[in-house]
């Protein structure tokens, strides 16, 4: 059983909810990404036609540039939600072992990081898509976004909001050293 993905430090339970507050962050934007990827309504008809996702890859959008940068932009995107989600699990063991300290604030720095960049990432192929779809309805009439382009930015959004919040749980919760 994987008993390190309940997210309650063991010598400090003044952080507790500020850790679980963190891996509903992580888990709820590390869904809602994995949703948004394997959803096939990014672009949909009105008139009844095919839906077009992500996941696989469609020969439609080799036609338009905006759809296959934004594709890529999924891609990175979907590995770097990967890593920050085997990142925050292996950030939990440590946490449970030697509750919080110093080493810590690295943890949280660099899952800040990795949250923004996956943020801009997700962000930006949403806004490819919203401004694309235009020359996509010139030659394929009816089209429009589907509802995995709006999952994508929930998505970007929440790892918008996680970002800073993780640089505030290291100020706040990992003791800085005495001098």
């Amino acid at each position: 059983m994987l008993y390190f993905l309940i997210p309650i430090p063991n010598s400090q339970s003044r952080g507790a909810p500020i850790i679980i507050i963190g891996y509903f962050f992580v888990v709820g934007g590390w869904l809602l990404e994995i949703a948004a990827l394997l959803l096939p309504d990014w672009i949909v008809f009105s008139d009844g036609g095919p839906s077009y996702g992500i996941l696989p890859y469609p020969s439609v959008f080799s036609n338009f540039g905006w759809a296959v940068a934004a594709c890529w932009l999924m891609y990175i995107a979907s590995a770097l939600c990967f890593v920050i989600f085997f990142f925050y699990i292996a950030f939990l063991h440590i946490l449970k072992k030697h509750g919080f300290s110093l080493q810590l604030r690295k943890f949280y720095y660099t899952l800040s990081i990795l949250s923004l960049i996956n943020g801009a990432l997700l962000f930006t192929s949403y806004m490819l898509f919203a401004i694309g779809i235009d020359s996509f309805a010139r030659k394929y009439p009816h089209s429009s976004i589907g509802f995995a382009v709006y999952i994508d930015l929930i998505s970007a959004m929440i790892y918008f909001i996680s970002g800073p919040l993780y640089i505030v749980f290291a100020r706040r919760f990992c003791p800085m050293p005495l001098f």
